[in-house]
């Protein structure tokens, strides 16, 4: 690649030798023409002279005295090459200072006696000059004078010339350009490395870096264009990288806030299967106990009629007492088995629906998300505090969400809400599925009643809602009409007026 210092000098050298060149060719153009002029009008005072001296003779001079004549005024100019006395009629030469006319001498005389003036003739720019002036005595004209002037002195002057002109531009070449090569190092190459060199550490990296401004010109300006451009990209750069940060730190804490609510909702998961297990052994262990502890009354009751009847010490006595031991303890057993399946005592803390209700939309929002299910939050402000147990709260609402999404298989719209309600608030859990029919509503409490396919469902997930929500002192509504869409209501009373069932 050239640099802008060869290009620069290159064209400066090129402009300087054309610059020169003209004004040396017109120069000695202008030369060439004064020494021509100068020469012609030599020849013409010569022949002028001549024909007023060989005009004042009344007799025709011989040709020895116009010879002499002729030699006088030849030596008054060195330039002149030959005088020449010629007759008109017929054109012939008289006298000479030279025997070897030009060719074209006797076509001039005849020209300048015809004209009665003064005629020239040019054998090229630099060859042979005539000058011809027509004689005349007593007003007839006889003949003319012819005058030649060799251009030796221009030719020389043009030789000379052009040497010099070679010459000068050499010089002047050199110098001019070894001047501007000077200037323009010191104003503008100089000045551009400085900011070349700013740009490739900006391009490196450097952001730092800044060019210095010497001058108040155009490079100058540039200078601190470029400085201002990189004192913005600069600030961008910092920017950038805080706003990083900040993103960076932002996703590192929505991803743990985002691993929280995924480890909340596997616990509640997993808390809500192993209350519907327990439910699900609680009815079971009730139905054992109901179905054991009527004939373990009645065997009770024979046992003790029968030691009564029996002496004290007697070995039948000893053995009715070992029974009755043995039945009370089959019925501790059976009330310990319906005591490890009841659900735990409820602590209950204040608390504000609107924290309850969002918690568990950010618990289900992925769930939803995968299923298509779009999810739509409502809070009424200013709602009162619950007394409430949030985990079996949570566990018990994420039934209703779970049946919710269970309905929609193909997407939906799903809808939690908490509103004011009478002395307390009111939990919505509102879906867009195909709802319930009107002869199956009035089972969907039931302890193991399901209207899921085998293996998708206990039958205990509003049971152990009803049961959660009446242990809070509340009630829990549901309304569902085929096409329509399911939604349940869940009652609470304010934080003063909740009492535990």
């Amino acid at each position: 690649m050239i640099s802008l210092r060869a290009r620069l000098g290159v064209s400066t050298a090129l402009v300087i030798a054309a610059v020169v060149g003209l004004s040396t060719f017109f120069q000695a153009r202008i030369v060439a023409r004064a020494v021509e002029a100068e020469a012609l009008d030599a020849a013409a005072a010569i022949a002028l002279g001549v024909s007023a001296d060989l005009g004042e003779h009344v007799s025709e001079p011989s040709a020895a005295e116009l010879v002499d004549l002729l030699a006088d005024y030849r030596k008054a100019v060195p330039a002149v090459r030959s005088i020449t006395v010629t007759a008109a009629s017929p054109p012939s030469i008289v006298a000479g200072t030279d025997p070897q006319a030009p060719p074209a001498m006797l076509d001039l005389v005849t020209r300048a006696v015809a004209q009665n003036e003064l005629v020239t003739f040019a054998d090229g720019p630099v060859g042979l000059h005539l000058v011809a002036v027509p004689l005349e005595r007593q007003h007839q004209r006889y003949g003319a004078v012819v005058v030649a002037v060799g251009m030796d002195a221009l030719r020389r002057v043009q030789d000379q010339t052009r040497q010099a002109a070679f010459l000068f531009a050499a010089v002047a070449i050199a110098l001019l350009a070894f001047g501007l090569d000077r200037l323009t190092r010191r104003f503008v190459h100089e000045p551009l490395a400085k900011v070349v060199d700013t740009m490739a550490h900006a391009s490196a990296g450097d952001l730092a870096a800044r060019a210095p401004r010497v001058r108040q010109d155009e490079i100058g300006t540039v200078a601190e264009g470029l400085n201002g451009l990189l004192e913005r990209m600069g600030r961008f750069n910092e920017t950038l990288r805080s706003e990083v940060a900040q993103a960076t730190e932002e996703l590192r804490a929505a991803n743990q806030a985002l691993l929280a609510t995924a480890q909340r909702l596997f616990d509640a998961r997993r808390e809500l299967a192993q209350s519907q297990r327990l439910a699900l052994a609680g009815q079971m262990a009730a139905s054992v106990a109901h179905q054991v502890g009527t004939p373990l009354n009645v065997i009770s009751g024979y046992v003790q009629l029968l030691r009564a009847k029996q002496a004290a010490g007697s070995p039948d006595a000893a053995r009715l007492a070992t029974i009755q031991e043995q039945i009370a303890r089959v019925t501790t057993i059976v009330q310990s088995l319906l005591d490890r399946t009841r659900r735990p005592a409820l602590t209950l803390r204040p608390l504000a629906p609107g924290e309850l209700v969002s918690g568990l939309a950010e618990l289900v929002r992925p769930t939803l998300l995968g299923h298509g299910i779009e999810l739509t939050l409502e809070v009424a402000p200013g709602l009162p505090a619950v007394g409430a147990d949030r985990a079996q709260l949570e566990q018990a609402l994420l039934n209703l969400v779970s049946n919710a999404v269970d309905a929609m298989p193909g997407g939906g719209q799903l809808t939690l809400a908490a509103r004011p309600h009478e002395a307390g608030i009111a939990l919505l859990v509102a879906d867009s599925g195909p709802g319930i029919p009107a002869e199956e509503l009035a089972k969907v409490f039931d302890p193991l009643y399901t209207t899921k396919p085998r293996g998708k469902g206990t039958g205990l997930g509003l049971t152990i809602l009803r049961e959660v929500v009446e242990a809070h002192g509340g009630a829990v509504h549901l309304e569902s009409r085929p096409g329509q869409g399911t939604t349940v209501l869940v009652c609470l009373p304010a934080a003063a007026a909740a009492v535990p069932a």
